[in-house]
């Protein structure tokens, strides 16, 4: 476990993956996936733009429309505020100034998330749910994202 502590508050992580309950782990690994795959940035939006460019260069008219999907629900995340890397970074947290937090569910996570956010900040998120992506990879033996240097063996 890690603790992050300032002036708004206290919060106490798992800083292992293999140290989650399991039910947290299974929706912690479901908010990565949604993240990696769908996302809701402008990141996340001009990487689905131009995947599409691609597929549509390519004449890749199946993949193009699937593109097109993910782009849509990605807008759509976005404008309904849902963000994976936040619900995800949620699900590590075992307590909030001492009080246990009970996760079941996304809603359970969105409460979480917006008590978090009172206390970090989205640079101190990121780089939380990134440490532990490469942990996982390590402990999986293979890599989430692009942006995690492959595992060698």
């Amino acid at each position: 476990m890690i603790t992050i502590k300032n002036e708004r508050g206290t919060i106490e992580m798992y800083d292992e993956p293999d140290d989650m309950p399991q039910d947290i782990w299974h929706l912690f690994n479901k908010f990565l996936m949604q993240d990696s795959g769908i996302g809701s940035t402008i990141q996340d939006f001009d990487k689905h733009l131009f995947k599409l460019d691609n597929y549509l260069k390519a004449k890749k008219f199946a993949e193009s429309i699937q593109e097109r999907k993910n782009l849509h629900l990605s807008v759509f995340n976005n404008l309904m505020g849902i963000n994976f890397e936040s619900l995800s970074f949620a699900c590590l947290i075992k307590s909030i100034d001492g009080k246990d937090v009970k996760i079941e569910n996304d809603d359970d996570a969105e409460i979480v998330s917006k008590q978090a956010n009172k206390i970090v900040s989205h640079k101190e998120v990121q780089n939380y749910v990134l440490n532990v992506k490469k942990k996982l990879a390590i402990f999986l033996g293979y890599t989430i994202q692009t942006d995690i240097q492959p595992m060698i063996h």
